[in-house]
């Protein structure tokens, strides 16, 4: 395998990794928001329905929901967890797109081209992960870890691939 090829296969592996711990990333966020969001909803319902009810101690009631829907929102505000998990799901996707164009330069255009048409695409393909990593948001250590593993357990393999052995 010559130099441009290996590292065309660098970029690959690495947008492959980078996506699947994006999306990793995505989902703990997705969680949190569920987890912040649906106890925010039923509170908020509830606050309105015992603000309205004769019940004893109603108001009471309400305004103690009331002050937990307002703590609750504050919290969901701040930490934006639907927002988060949105931003890290493109990045999971803009990294899915570079593992694809490489390996379809790497597997089917790269032997179509001239030495310098190879270095002049893999310098894009670079320059394209150059500019995902700059704008992409942060992921944790655990993201990355998932990621890993599940690569390692063969998560990312197409069908056809499992079906031959380890792809090329």
């Amino acid at each position: 395998m010559d130099n441009i090829s290996k590292e065309i296969s660098r970029i690959e592996e690495d947008a492959e990794i980078s996506a699947k711990r994006h999306f990793n990333q995505a989902k703990t966020y997705e969680i949190k928001h569920c987890w912040l969001g649906l106890p925010l909803a039923i509170l908020a319902a509830i606050a309105s329905v015992s603000a309205l009810s004769e019940m004893p101690y109603g108001a009471i009631i309400a305004g103690i929901i009331s002050l937990i829907v307002a703590v609750l929102t504050a919290v969901n505000a701040f930490l934006a967890p639907g927002e988060k998990a949105l931003n890290h799901n493109q990045s999971g996707a803009g990294y899915l797109a570079l593992r694809n164009r490489s390996r379809i330069f790497r597997t089917v255009e790269i032997s179509q081209q001239s030495s310098e048409q190879q270095t002049k695409t893999l310098l894009e393909l670079n320059s394209m992960r150059d500019e995902l990593n700059k704008n992409s948001p942060q992921t944790s250590r655990e993201a990355f870890d998932a990621a890993n593993s599940g690569i390692e357990a063969g998560e990312s393999l197409y069908a056809v691939d499992k079906l031959n052995g380890v792809p090329d």
